[in-house]
């Protein structure tokens, strides 16, 4: 029952709680950005609004509104709420608050949903401790992760629930994010206003997360209000925070590549530069950094590889691993083929298909022309040339055959 005591309390809490936070919407009718996972003739948003939820996991990357939507289920849903953090939580927890839920239902006919935020970082054992209690919907799990559900929960708890993938905001919904921020009472009251280029500033460095565009504008907020003994009136001062130089570490992995293998270390040590001395000081390292990347060769091809490899994961047909690679503990493994171990070859490769029957080497990974990958890809081919005669077989471990397999 709500007191005038833990109303004050959550006033408090409120007002000293990030930008981002103090935003939250707490109906679908605020929620921003996922019309595709949730809007309007979706199942999801079917299931919020009839209080008809089944155990979801939800599923994008960091500031698309997977916490968000949960704080939303728990406004909405006439069953219990509850949280464990998949961080600090144990098996123990989890059995604590399934039990509850069992007594729950069963004296008040109340249905609890249990929200696990990050649920990949649950162990195997965490995770089946949750399995009989989805399958009898003892409770509704909502679990949101970053990681994909595929390869990080168990498959059991995944074919017990429905993968709803969110997705990046786009440019729109992240101005509408910081519009209202600006005006909410719960936001900035309208104390501010922000210029266009600011703005196009803060949508860019966001890269689609709604919480980074939000602790920008805060922290854009903090610095252009000046103290007393600063004497600057209402001139804001240069913002310059860590999310710059996020941009350079994307720049690092996404431009430069393993052209230059180096320029990511090089973008990491700028970046705990900043972290670390601040601005003014830090603008040295910024620029030596930001030097780097415009003279480093440059590649796209990591991000043109996994861009690839994830289209054919969403939208290619069921593909089978090669047998010589399988498992040879399960039965009719004798009718496999050899698997031929690279490290029994004088340049440790070997001839040997390890992608499925339908996709040929350089589907998804093209080297650039350009720096260290064009070098190794010379020196890959005269390894190549050369690695034909067996030396003497050793076996080898498990782990090291499911590494050459990936």
């Amino acid at each position: 029952m709500d007191t005038l005591f833990s109303q004050m309390e959550h006033e408090i809490r409120t007002s000293n709680a990030p930008l981002a936070a103090r935003m939250r919407p707490t109906s679908l009718d605020g929620y921003v950005g996922q019309a595709a996972a949730v809007g309007p003739g979706s199942w999801l948003r079917l299931a919020i609004e009839h209080d008809t939820l089944s155990s979801v996991l939800l599923y994008g990357p960091a500031g698309t509104g997977k916490t968000t939507l949960a704080r939303i289920i728990a406004h909405t849903t006439h069953a219990e709420f509850v949280e464990v953090s998949a961080i600090t939580g144990t098996v123990k927890d989890l059995r604590r608050e399934i039990e509850a839920a069992d007594s729950r239902l069963l004296t008040m006919g109340r249905r609890t949903i249990l929200f696990v935020d990050e649920i990949h970082r649950f162990n195997r054992s965490q995770q089946d401790a949750l399995l009989h209690a989805v399958e009898n919907r003892t409770v509704v799990l909502v679990g949101a992760t970053t990681e994909n559900p595929y390869f990080e929960v168990n498959s059991a708890l995944i074919s017990r629930s429905r993968v709803v993938e969110l997705t990046a905001l786009d440019d729109e919904a992240v101005r509408t994010l910081v519009g209202r921020a600006l005006v909410a009472e719960e936001g900035l009251a309208g104390a501010f206003e922000l210029a266009d280029d600011a703005l196009d500033e803060i949508v860019m460095l966001a890269g689609g997360d709604g919480r980074a565009a939000l602790t920008s504008l805060e922290l854009a907020s903090q610095m252009a209000t000046p103290t007393a003994d600063e004497g600057e009136g209402n001139e804001a001062p240069v913002v310059i925070t860590l999310q710059h130089v996020r941009r350079i570490m994307i720049l690092a992995s996404e431009d430069i590549g393993n052209a230059d293998p180096q320029a990511l270390l090089v973008a990491h040590a700028a970046f705990k530069a900043t972290e670390v001395i601040g601005y003014p000081e830090c603008r040295i390292n910024l620029s030596q950094a930001v030097i780097y990347m415009c003279l480093a060769p440059k590649s796209n091809a990591a991000e043109a590889a996994i861009d690839a490899a994830l289209a054919e994961v969403r939208s290619g047909p069921r593909r089978e691993v090669p047998n010589h690679l399988r498992d040879r503990h399960r039965p009719g493994s004798d009718e496999y083929g050899p698997y031929l171990y690279p490290h029994n070859y004088p340049e440790g490769w070997v001839e040997q298909r390890y992608l499925p029957d339908g996709l040929e080497r350089g589907a998804f990974y093209q080297p650039g022309p350009r720096g260290w990958e064009a070098w190794r890809l010379e020196a890959t081919a005269r390894d190549r040339a050369q690695s034909c005669v067996p030396t003497a077989p050793r076996e080898p471990f498990a782990a090291e055959r499911h590494t050459e397999g990936i």
